[in-house]
């Protein structure tokens, strides 16, 4: 698998009450492929409809993407149209896998479970793809390369998602030297607009730098990225300095309230060696 320069989500989720069902799942695997230097470059919900996902599918592949993750619509029932849809998209047949129907039966009886004929829907895939193996679920995905653009397909339930898109696709990109990196940086007592603007000279200094800011209340957390060939931009002493940031040496965040006289909120952070900064304001 070559290293994607275009990564595009398109998020086919079953819908309840007009909303996807997982509304973090992108959110996820930007910040994954954030990681190794890669951006996701378009995250896209798609209703239960097959005109509407090969729609979807044959823009993603217009667009000149190298990777689409999809996420959901493998299941049982009569609106998990995935496979179909993406049958249709590369003119092949939908077939059902003998070994996977096998494994299907044997998930299900373990379980007490009726195996029915519905049940054996989730072994379909479009001709000629690859199984993308769920060893945490019943339904199993698959991969599909259409119009230059290889497609990776897997359940919606968020914990199955992740896992199966973690061994079939981030673990291949980290094989390949996938990406760059990425370095966070903190700020404290200044403003969004603030930060930002103490970076305005960033993009012309580094111009293969990525910058992204997350606000994390009492601070502000400035993330530079870069691919393979430029992570040497991200020396802090070079970019995010000028903002009067820090890079942390943090191994987990637990925020809690002070109780007082003053009624303070506080956050605490936990340092090697035990050591705790408290950062306070008082509610007058």
């Amino acid at each position: 698998m070559t290293l994607p320069r275009r990564i595009g989500d398109a998020g086919h989720r079953r819908r309840a009450s007009g909303r996807p069902r997982d509304q973090h799942q992108h959110h996820r695997l930007g910040e994954a492929l954030s990681a190794l230097g890669l951006r996701l470059g378009q995250a896209t919900t798609v209703t239960d409809d097959i005109d509407a996902i090969v729609r979807e599918a044959e823009a993603v592949v217009g667009r000149g993407t190298d990777l689409c993750v999809v996420s959901g619509g493998l299941g049982p029932t009569a609106d998990d149209l995935t496979a179909e849809a993406f049958a249709r998209l590369a003119h092949i047949p939908l077939v059902r896998d003998p070994a996977q129907q096998e494994r299907i039966a044997i998930w299900l009886k373990k379980r007490g479970r009726k195996v029915g004929d519905n049940q054996y829907r989730q072994a379909d895939r479009p001709q000629g793809a690859t199984v993308v193996p769920n060893d945490w679920g019943i339904a199993p995905g698959f991969a599909l390369v259409v119009g230059g653009c290889r497609f990776v397909s897997a359940p919606g339930v968020p914990h199955e998602f992740d896992r199966m898109i973690e061994a079939a696709v981030l673990r291949e990109l980290r094989l390949e030297g996938g990406g760059g990196g990425r370095r966070i940086f903190l700020c404290f007592g200044l403003m969004e607009a603030e930060v930002d603007a103490r970076l305005v000279e960033l993009p012309r200094r580094f111009p293969a730098v990525r910058v992204a800011f997350q606000v994390k209340f009492p601070e502000i957390h400035v993330v530079l990225s870069a691919d393979a060939d430029h992570v040497a931009d991200l020396d802090g002493r070079q970019c995010a300095r000028p903002c009067g940031a820090r890079e942390p040496r943090i191994r987990h965040e637990r925020p809690h309230v002070c109780r007082g006289r003053s009624r303070a909120l506080a956050g605490s952070r936990s340092y090697p060696r035990r050591r705790r900064v408290v950062y306070r304001r008082t509610h007058q």
